[in-house]
Formats: C-alpha cells, sequence, structure tokens
C-alpha cells in the first residue's frame, strides 16, 4: 500500500509542504514505486521492524539462557 499522509500540513519557508509516505515493501508494485522516489538533502526515511521481531527476540533470550544448560547436561552424562 503506498500511501500519503500529508492533509492540512502547511507550507515551509521555501513553500513546500511535508508528506509522508507509507510503502509495505511485501508487495512488489510498492517496491518498484519506491525506488523511483528521489531523495533530497534534509529528507527522512524511517524503516520500522516487522510485527515478528519483537517475538523473534524474545525467543532468543529464551534459547540463549535454555541451551548452554542443555550443553552442559549432554556434556555431564
Amino acid at each position: 500500500m503506498l500511501g500519503s499522509f500529508g492533509s492540512g500540513a502547511r507550507p515551509n519557508s521555501e513553500g513546500l509542504v511535508p508528506v509522508i509516505y507509507r510503502v509495505d515493501l511485501k508487495q512488489p508494485e510498492t517496491y518498484f514505486a519506491a525506488q523511483r522516489f528521489r531523495m533530497r538533502d534534509g529528507d527522512v526515511v524511517y524503516v520500522s521492524d516487522s510485527g515478528l521481531v519483537g517475538l523473534q527476540r524474545f525467543v532468543n533470550i529464551i534459547a540463549s539462557s535454555i541451551l548452554p544448560v542443555a550443553t552442559v547436561r549432554n556434556i555431564a552424562r
């Protein structure tokens, strides 16, 4: 989904209106559309994590605390 969220914004000193684009890179058409955006000095790009990143971090924390204990138990046998 390619969307623009800039309604109600006021022009800056150069007469430009700030615009925010939301791009879902899981969809091929938006990926190719995003490649055509021109970046200028002062532009900001924000890239967020996917929803599963939090779960993956939690599982990694649990695994990093369980695996050493399991390894020691297997060596001790």
